[in-house]
């Protein structure tokens, strides 16, 4: 990857709990994670996105993406997608 690239992660989730991430060097890097859904279907799934610009620090290191849900509720995922749109030159 290069700086200026970007990553966006899209997935649909039913249920109250969970959460798209990406992390940089198991966090230590950076941690950052959706802000709640975007959009709820007539069935009660909602659609979760997470979109990061890579920075020039990232370059050449551990990146982490991943769904995960701190709570006992339980919740189902669907259509997990991640796209890497890289910049031009």
């Amino acid at each position: 990857m290069k700086q200026g690239d970007e990553i966006n992660i899209e997935v649909w989730r039913l249920g109250n709990a969970g959460e798209i991430v990406l992390s940089g060097e198991s966090g230590k890097l950076f941690y950052e994670s959706n802000k709640g859904f975007i959009e709820k279907d007539s069935k009660g799934w909602e659609r979760l996105i997470l979109n990061f610009k890579i920075p020039k620090d990232i370059i050449d290191k551990e990146v982490g993406i991943y769904l995960y849900n701190t709570s006992s509720d339980t919740s189902y995922f669907d259509d997990f997608i991640i796209i890497k749109k890289t910049i031009l030159q």
